[in-house]
């Protein structure tokens, strides 16, 4: 199963991770897929997820969010 998080320009949580692990920042992704850049409304899950000041806490928060949206 996908998780999309940015419906403007079909990112997918796997695919953020992916590129995470292979070394990619949250913002070089962003620069490479427009990711935020449509409606905006992605970066509410972005940021508390991978971004320059998530913590487990709100990693673990909105992970369940997502979880109960599948």
């Amino acid at each position: 199963m996908t998780t999309t998080i940015c419906y403007c320009f079909g990112v997918s949580k796997e695919e953020i991770e992916k590129r995470i692990a292979d070394g990619e920042s949250i913002d070089q992704i962003r620069g490479s897929t427009g990711m935020g850049w449509g409606c905006g409304g992605c970066n509410t899950l972005t940021e508390p997820l991978w971004g320059e000041k998530a913590t487990e806490e709100s990693r673990e928060r909105i992970l369940d969010l997502l979880a109960r949206q599948a």
